[in-house]
Formats: C-alpha cells, structure tokens, sequence
C-alpha cells in the first residue's frame, strides 16, 4: 500500500449511509460542497485536520478515527519541480 493511502471513502461513506445522509446533505451539516466530499473521496483533495476533526463531531465518532484514515500529503515542490 502506498504511503500516502487515502482511506476515507472506504471509511466515510458507510457512516454518511448509516445515517441516512446524502452527500448533499452531510456537506451541508460539515459546510462544504457536494463536490468537495467527491474530492475527498477520490483523493482529489484531503480534508484539513481541522475539516477533519470537524466531520468526526458530526459523525459523532472520535477524531482520532477519523484522523488515523488517511495521511496528509506533503507540503512544498511536486516531485520532479526544480
């Protein structure tokens, strides 16, 4: 598995469905888009750890659940920009 596994759609999904939330409308609970959940599902995007922290309240799961569900990419130059 590659370090920086993203491993919030397997975990996200099934809490947003166990309540009976559309995406629509745990973006609305959490303050985001539709599409800024579709990003964090596919990895297009990562929560903040403040987002992150945010979704787990709503969620009404611990952060550190949430948290341990995917690392945060690194900070500075993509690989291969000199």
């Amino acid at each position: 598995m590659p370090k920086d596994f993203n491993n919030i759609r397997a975990w996200l999904y099934p809490l947003i469905e166990e309540r009976g939330w559309s995406i629509e409308e745990f973006g609305r609970k959490i303050g985001v888009t539709r599409a800024a959940i579709y990003h964090y599902m596919t990895d297009k995007r990562r929560p903040t750890v403040e987002r992150m922290r945010q979704i787990c309240e709503v969620l009404g799961v611990p952060a550190s659940e949430g948290l341990a569900q995917f690392t945060p990419k690194e900070v500075g130059r993509p690989k291969g920009f000199h």
